[in-house]
C-alpha cells in the first residue's frame, strides 16, 4: 500500500489521510487537526475551521488543563505552536493558521461557548439549515 522508501512519518501521515477521509465519507464528524482541512479539501461539505488565543489565555489553558507550571508553560506552547506548524507547512505546502485557509478563525476569548454557538452559527447560515 505505501512505498518502502517512506519514512515513518510519511506512513503515518498517509494513513491518517486515508481514515480521515473514510470517516468523513460515511459521517458528520469533527476532526481536530491532523491537516484535516487539506485532506478534505474537496469536499463541498467541510467547514474549516481555526481557533485561535492569546498568549495569556494558552498559558492558563495548559497551566489549568495540563497541569504545566506557570514558569514553563510559554516554552510549552511555543514548542507546540511549533511542532504543528511545522507538520502543517510540510504536509500541505501551506500555512498554518493563515486565515485564508479557513472557513472561519475564531479568537477562543470569546470563550468554548461563543466558539461553540459562532461555528454552529456559520455552519447552519452556509448550508442553509435554518
Amino acid at each position: 500500500m505505501y512505498s518502502y522508501d517512506m519514512t515513518l512519518s510519511q506512513k503515518v501521515f498517509l494513513a491518517q489521510f486515508d481514515a480521515i477521509k473514510k470517516i468523513a465519507s460515511e459521517e458528520s464528524c469533527v476532526i481536530v487537526g491532523r491537516c484535516a482541512d487539506y485532506v478534505l479539501r474537496d469536499n463541498p461539505n467541510v467547514v474549516n475551521v481555526f481557533i485561535c488565543a492569546p498568549m495569556e489565555d494558552k498559558i492558563k489553558r495548559v497551566i489549568d488543563y495540563y497541569g504545566i507550571k506557570p514558569e514553563k508553560a510559554a516554552s510549552y506552547i511555543v514548542k507546540k505552536d511549533k511542532k504543528r506548524k511545522g507538520y502543517y507547512n510540510f504536509y500541505t505546502d501551506m500555512d498554518w493558521g493563515k486565515a485564508s485557509n479557513y472557513d472561519l478563525c475564531i479568537n477562543s476569548r470569546i470563550g468554548i461557548e461563543g466558539c461553540v454557538d459562532t461555528i454552529v452559527d456559520y455552519t447552519k447560515r452556509r448550508f442553509n439549515l435554518e
